[in-house]
């Protein structure tokens, strides 16, 4: 398995280093949504994880939505992406193409996912274009 549990995985980083909540992080082979028949995502930001890091994530008792930082194994490339489901097999994500093509992947690529939980907006701040 390829888990990173709570007090592991990946190094800080990203916004305030991933300190909010529990830490999670994980190496998966990455592969184009629509490998699995489900073209209609290549337009979202959503990716497909396996079942067993949906239980591990619930142990962890993180809350919804997922976010997660995903970049190549360097960390010199990276985006974020939200989970749609947790139906993929073992040791396997997919994801966008677009996504793919941001992290210069190729299928088949193991790529890193690192869960980044952001405070909640307390007020937004709105002005006219003109």
């Amino acid at each position: 398995g390829f888990f990173g549990g709570a007090g592991g995985g990946a190094g800080g980083g990203g916004f305030l280093g991933g300190l909010l909540g529990p830490r999670f992080s994980c190496e998966l082979k990455c592969y184009p949504v629509s490998f699995a028949g489900r073209e209609e995502l290549e337009t979202g930001n959503r990716v497909i994880m396996p079942p067993a890091f949906l239980e591990r994530l619930q142990e962890l008792g993180v809350p919804s939505p997922m976010i997660f930082e995903i970049s190549d194994l360097e960390g010199l490339r990276r985006t974020h992406v939200g989970v749609l489901e947790f139906v993929a097999p073992e040791e396997t994500c997919y994801m966008p193409y677009w996504v793919m093509r941001q992290l210069q992947a190729e299928e088949g690529d193991v790529l890193r996912l690192v869960l980044r939980q952001l405070p909640k907006a307390t007020f937004a701040r709105l002005r006219p274009a003109s």
